[in-house]
């Protein structure tokens, strides 16, 4: 955009433009797009979640209609096709809109439907093979687990060498990082530890780091048609008492750098994951039920919002929230919160955990490490557990790819 002849006068130095509309490119104009899309949805009967600001829900009588906002991405779920066509045709009005039709792929996501089996899976084969064949691994060897077991890689293993300085500027270590983020992120859950264990280095990657990171690319490559599958609840169910499950673990003094503890929590709900994480704890614990109480702090603060997202959208009624770990002294304190020589450091943030099973809100149960759905999300682990692990969290391999799980 160019000034008229008239404001490029010297003579008129105060004249200038007004813009009227937010134009792309301004960095105001997102927020001035989600304003005008969230002022249509009010008006149009929606109810913005107060734990989700991206959910918009809709009720009327017994139909139901949820939207999700991802910038100008709107997915629709709805129990009548005809309220979909509906409000399509009532957006088309206001915005110049695509509708797609049945949702098949979504920012990468690859959505495929089961009805006669009751299930839907979610994959990013595409995006998989994209970072392949983008690093040349498409031909690569084979193997079964991200990393090996025991993985004992940290900052002593940078570049000792002008040798090795000069072989790691030539490697697109960080690049291929930034390319499994995303994908890490949203359906694989299998590569969270291994990939941000490795993101530690990227400050100074050496040889041993790239070897590690290039057999987690040898992994994908082995999984690389994995999907994450859900199980559709029975009519009957949804009015039935629904438990919401999250399992914690941590890995005591894994960190041979500083000697962090790792948190690893993971939420099962339909057969599926639903959330996950893995962090390095801000402290130094002293003792594994320490590193194992700061670790389920993480996941009750996770619980309790996904209790308040069900809450708002009203379909499912969750009546327990229940946690899971290994560890039995943990349990105990939680239980008996009473001050030891052993617990009498730990910080009173972490000291809520009590609360909310006084409360009643938190039920805390053991299980064997054997049966530990998120040891994975923790540290390296032997190539049976590994998979174990997947298939109780909703991974499943597909069928026809050669030389995939």
């Amino acid at each position: 955009m160019e000034q008229p002849q008239l404001l490029k006068d010297k003579s008129n130095p105060s004249y200038v433009c007004k813009l009227h509309k937010p134009l792309y490119g301004l960095k105001q104009s997102p927020r001035q797009w989600y304003a005008k899309l969230h002022r249509f949805l009010l008006t149009n009967s929606f109810v913005q979640l107060q734990s989700e600001p991206t959910l918009y829900v809709r009720k009327k009588y017994h139909n139901f209609l949820l939207l999700g906002v991802y910038v100008d991405d709107l997915p629709i779920a709805d129990t009548s096709k005809a309220d979909i066509l509906q409000f399509v045709n009532d957006l088309q009005q206001i915005f110049p809109t695509k509708h797609l039709g049945e949702l098949e792929y979504f920012l990468g996501l690859e959505v495929n439907w089961n009805r006669s089996l009751g299930t839907l899976s979610v994959s990013q084969c595409k995006l998989v093979e994209n970072i392949l064949h983008k690093y040349d691994m498409m031909t690569c060897s084979l193997v079964a687990t991200p990393l090996t077991v025991p993985c004992h890689l940290s900052t002593s293993d940078s570049p000792s060498t002008n040798e090795e300085e000069s072989f790691m500027q030539s490697i697109p270590y960080n690049h291929i990082q930034g390319s499994l983020r995303y994908l890490v992120s949203c359906t694989r859950p299998n590569l969270f530890y291994s990939t941000g264990f490795l993101s530690k280095f990227m400050e100074n990657p050496g040889p041993r780091h790239w070897e590690a990171l290039k057999r987690v690319l040898r992994y994908l490559k082995y999984s690389r048609d994995m999907t994450l599958t859900y199980k559709a609840l029975s009519p009957s169910s949804k009015q039935d008492m629904v438990v919401l499950q999250g399992w914690t673990d941590a890995d005591w003094g894994g960190d041979r750098d500083t000697s962090r503890s790792t948190s690893g929590f993971v939420f099962i709900f339909t057969r599926g994951a639903i959330t996950w994480r893995t962090k390095k704890q801000a402290t130094v614990p002293l003792s594994s039920t320490e590193a194992e109480y700061i670790a389920a702090t993480l996941v009750a603060k996770e619980g309790l919002w996904l209790q308040s997202t069900f809450l708002e959208l009203d379909i499912i009624h969750i009546t327990e929230f229940r946690l899971w770990c290994d560890n039995q002294s943990f349990i105990k304190i939680s239980r008996n919160p009473k001050i030891t020589d052993q617990n009498k450091h730990i910080r009173a943030r972490y000291h809520f955990l009590c609360e909310l099973f006084e409360d009643g809100v938190l039920q805390i149960g053991y299980t064997p490490t054997l049966t530990m759905w998120a040891d994975f999300l923790t540290k390296p682990v032997p190539s049976l557990k590994h998979w174990s692990c997947c298939q109780n969290i909703g991974l499943k391999c597909g069928v026809g790819v050669k030389g995939g799980c």
